[in-house]
């Protein structure tokens, strides 16, 4: 059996140039939207042929990947708590500055990958591989905030009765389009959305209170 081999350059030159296409198609996505971004402008746009374009993928793939890597720095569905930055953050001693850190990491998050975000909800209503990638994502979006849910009562914000209904309330305050109603339609200021999400968090147990009736 022939001997395999392996190329770190030729590996490291492979990953550069599929960064390249996915930044290049973040930006498209972003701004034009699926239907009106093409893999030939993706090209045009990462300094590539269109051939190599589709190497790294189909185009709702593209979209995928380019999503993640705005929101988490990299690849992969998997949920935000197995990645480790924000597990750093969770694991923080002091409550406070946890807090702090949860706030500015999602807060920074959906600023990069809210209107690709969008972008997938647009094409999956004519597209069903992308319709079937915004499923999942959003599957793991509310896991996402169950989780969160389940450490502001461990660190005391909640009780834990308060879970199920606080996993609601941060699935809105913290959905990419709230993030868009607010930044884009409504022309808020990152610093102002971000004092807007701290007082949502920092109140929580009293939303869930008066939602509860309790």
């Amino acid at each position: 059996m022939p001997r395999s081999y392996r190329s770190p350059k030729r590996e490291a030159d492979a990953s550069e140039t599929r960064a390249r296409v996915l930044d290049a198609a973040a930006e498209l996505f972003a701004a034009r939207g699926y239907a009106a971004t093409t893999m030939k402008a993706v090209a045009e746009r990462a300094g590539v042929s269109v051939p190599t374009v589709h190497l790294q993928g189909a185009k709702h793939a593209l979209l995928v990947a380019a999503l993640d890597r705005a929101f988490a720095g990299d690849e992969g569905e998997q949920l935000l708590t197995d990645r480790p930055e924000l597990t750093a953050v969770m694991a923080e001693a002091d409550v406070d500055t946890a807090f702090e850190r949860y706030l500015a990491f999602l807060a920074e998050a959906n600023e990069r990958s809210a209107p690709l975000v969008a972008a997938l909800s647009t094409a999956a209503r004519v597209d069903p591989e992308a319709q079937a990638a915004y499923e999942r994502l959003e599957e793991r979006r509310w896991q996402d905030m169950a989780v969160g849910a389940r450490w502001f009562a461990t660190r005391g914000l909640l009780d834990d009765g308060d879970v199920p209904t606080a996993t609601d309330l941060l699935g809105h305050v913290l959905a990419p389009e709230t993030y868009l109603h607010f930044t884009v339609a409504r022309g808020w200021d990152a610093s102002r959305y971000v004092r807007w999400v701290g007082h949502q968090l920092r109140t929580l147990r009293e939303q869930v209170a008066a939602v509860e009736g309790s």
